[in-house]
């Protein structure tokens, strides 16, 4: 693929990508990590002096998401002993992971975000444009965002604690969420939890995970 070619293809993957996506979009999800998974989780690992958390946003668009994930873990391990956590987010949009990165958003996007979070995590900036936000450092350096085609191959390391793909299978047939699932399946530590889309269901896909509530399903 000449260069020519490659922006042509760059420029239409970004085109046909979905990028709606908002911070703690879903929160019942959100609920459930720092409710119930995290202080399990937390426990367990602690047992086995494990003190790393690392979990994947698949599909992270402009980076509410794993943004969102990432405060979720640095508040629930705050005060709780050095843990090292990580998250990986992926897209396949090249344009929308250097929004990401960049990490600034208007007033309206982090309403979701508590008073007290942005305190912690966000830091007033003024643009052109009007009042915006930056993410801190902090988060900044939890989360590392790279460039994944989910159809190629995955240069990712397991085990995960958790992975967070939503609504990005209802692109695909079902024989490739099929695949997908699996996949995520290989990567998960057990216990490890896939969160999909309140738009997607594992119905008539074979799989292994342990139906927990909708859209959330565990690996035993």
């Amino acid at each position: 693929m000449n260069d020519q070619s490659g922006r042509e293809f760059s420029t239409l993957i970004d085109s046909l990508s979905t990028n709606l996506t908002s911070f703690f979009r879903e929160k019942q999800h959100f609920d459930f990590l720092t409710d119930r998974f995290l202080p399990a989780l937390m426990e367990q690992k602690k047992k086995n002096s494990n003190f790393k958390i690392r979990a994947w946003s698949a599909g992270c668009s402009s980076g509410e998401e794993p943004y969102s994930i990432a405060i979720s873990l640095l508040e629930s391990t705050q005060g709780q002993g050095r843990w090292d956590v990580k998250i990986l987010a992926t897209d396949i949009s090249t344009s929308i992971l250097e929004t990401a990165k960049a990490g600034i958003y208007d007033a309206e996007r982090v309403s979701p975000v508590s008073l007290n979070q942005k305190r912690k995590y966000l830091i007033p900036h003024n643009d052109r444009d009007g009042k915006a936000f930056k993410v801190s450092k902090e988060l900044r350096d939890t989360v590392i965002f790279k460039y994944l085609n989910l159809m190629n191959d995955w240069p990712i390391k397991g085990p995960l604690d958790f992975i967070f793909c939503r609504n990005v299978m209802i692109y695909f047939e079902k024989s490739t969420q099929e695949r997908l699932i699996n996949r995520y399946w290989d990567l998960l530590d057990s216990g490890g939890i896939l969160f999909t889309g309140h738009s997607e269901s594992l119905t008539g896909i074979e799989h292994k995970f342990k139906y927990i509530q909708p859209t959330i399903y565990m690996k035993p």
